[in-house]
C-alpha cells in the first residue's frame, strides 16, 4: 500500500494547527479563534486516523485468522505507545506529577475513560489519544467477532457494525452525558467520543466503493470542506456559551468537516505527481506530525515562561523551531526504528494504491 502524500499533508498541517494555538493559549485569555482552530484541528485526527486505519482492518483483520488482529493491535501499540510514554514522562518530570495516580492513569489511558478521573489534567492533550487506544481496542475486535459470527464479507460487517457504534455512542451521550460539563465530560469522554474514528472508517467504505475520479470531486470537496469548517467552528464557538443545541450536534458537525477535509485530501492526490519536493515535505510531515502532537505542549511550558519578554512573532518563531527540531530527531532516532520492527500480517493486501499501513 502506497503512502497518500495528501494525507500526509493534511495530518502534519492538523499537528500543528494544534501545536501553534495552545501556545497562544495556554495560561491567556482572549484567542477564542486559535482555541477553535485547535479544537477542529483535533476532530480531522479522529477521522484521519479512521480512514487510513480501514484497509488494514479490511483486508488484514476481518476474515482472516485471529493472529492477525494480534498483529493489528501489536503494530498500533508500537506505533502509539512508546512515544506516548516519554512524552509523558518529559511531562511528569516537567510540571513535579512523576509517579502520581494521576499519571498512572495517563499511562493506561484510563483518565477520561467515562468520565475525568484525575485530579490534575496536567497533560491535556492526552484525551484524544485515549479516544484513539480504546478505538483500536474496541472497533477491530468487535468486527472481527460479528464478522466470525455473521460468517459476512468484510465491507458488510465493517458497515453493520459501524453504523451500529454510532448510533449506540450517539444515544449514549445524548441519555448519560453531562452537557453543564460539556468540555471535560463529553467531548474529552472516550465513551462518548469513539464515533468520531467511526465516521473516517466509513468514509474509506464509501469513498472504495461508491466515490470514483479525483478531479470532479476537487471542485465539489473546496466549497463542502469550507461549508463544513465554518460549521463546525460556528458550533465549537457556540458550545463554549454554553449553547445546549451546539453542544448536542458538534460531534457531527465536526465529523462532516473532518469527512470532508480528508475526501478533499484522498481526491487532490493527483496534484502531488511528478512533484518530488512536494510529496518528500508532505512525508516529513506526516511523519513528525504524531511526536508534534504528543511533545508540543511541553516545549510550550518550558518555553513560554522564558520567552516572555521578547515580541509574540519570534516567541512562535523560537518555538516552532525548537519543536521541529526535537520532532524531527525522534522521529529519525525514536519513532522509526520501532516502526521498521514491527509485525507483519501474514496475508498481503489486494487493495493497491491506498492510504499506506500506520
Amino acid at each position: 500500500m502506497k503512502r497518500v502524500a495528501a494525507l500526509d499533508l493534511l495530518r502534519g498541517l492538523a499537528a500543528f494547527a494544534v501545536a501553534v494555538p495552545h501556545y497562544l493559549t495556554l495560561n491567556a485569555t482572549g484567542w477564542i479563534k486559535a482555541d477553535i482552530l485547535a479544537v477542529t484541528a483535533v476532530e480531522v485526527f479522529f477521522v484521519l486516523s479512521g480512514f487510513v486505519l480501514a484497509p488494514q482492518i479490511l483486508t488484514q483483520v476481518l476474515g482472516h485468522p485471529a493472529r492477525n488482529l494480534r498483529t493489528f493491535l501489536a503494530r498500533r501499540w508500537m506505533r502509539t505507545i512508546p512515544p506516548f510514554l516519554v512524552a509523558l514522562l518529559c511531562v511528569s518530570y516537567v510540571t513535579g506529577q512523576l509517579w502520581t495516580a494521576d499519571s498512572a492513569r495517563y499511562a493506561f489511558y484510563a483518565q477520561n475513560l467515562f468520565f475525568q478521573a484525575n485530579m490534575n489534567d496536567y497533560y491535556p492533550v492526552a484525551w484524544s489519544l485515549s479516544v484513539e487506544e480504546w478505538f483500536y481496542v474496541t472497533f477491530a475486535p468487535l468486527a472481527f467477532i460479528v464478522a466470525l459470527i455473521c460468517k459476512s464479507d468484510a465491507w458488510k460487517t465493517s458497515v453493520f457494525v459501524g453504523i451500529g457504534l454510532i448510533v449506540a455512542i450517539g444515544l449514549a451521550r445524548s441519555v448519560f452525558g453531562d452537557f453543564g460539563q460539556w468540555d471535560a465530560e463529553v467531548r474529552r469522554v472516550v465513551f462518548f467520543r469513539i464515533d468520531s474514528i467511526v465516521f473516517g472508517f466509513l468514509l474509506y467504505v464509501a469513498v472504495m466503493k461508491l466515490d470514483h475520479g479525483a478531479r470532479p470531486s476537487i471542485r465539489l470537496g473546496l466549497p463542502l470542506f469550507v461549508i463544513c469548517s465554518a460549521i463546525a467552528g460556528l458550533m465549537t464557538y457556540f458550545t463554549t456559551k454554553g449553547g445546549i443545541l451546539s453542544e448536542r450536534l458538534f460531534p457531527y458537525a465536526a465529523a462532516a468537516m473532518g469527512i470532508s477535509a480528508v475526501w478533499l485530501a484522498h481526491k487532490a492526490e493527483f496534484l502531488f505527481a511528478g512533484r518530488k519536493l512536494l510529496s518528500d515535505f508532505s512525508a516529513y510531515l506526516g511523519g513528525v506530525s504524531y511526536s508534534v502532537y504528543l511533545f508540543h505542549i511541553i516545549l510550550v511550558m518550558i518555553l513560554k515562561p522564558k520567552l516572555q519578554h521578547i515580541d509574540l512573532v519570534w516567541q512562535m518563531l523560537v518555538y516552532l523551531a525548537c519543536l521541529v527540531a526535537w520532532c524531527s530527531l525522534f522521529w529519525i532516532y525514536f519513532e522509526k526504528p520501532i516502526l521498521a520492527a514491527r509485525p507483519r500480517y501474514r496475508v498481503k493486501s489486494n487493495l493497491g494504491g491506498q492510504p499506506a499501513l500506520v
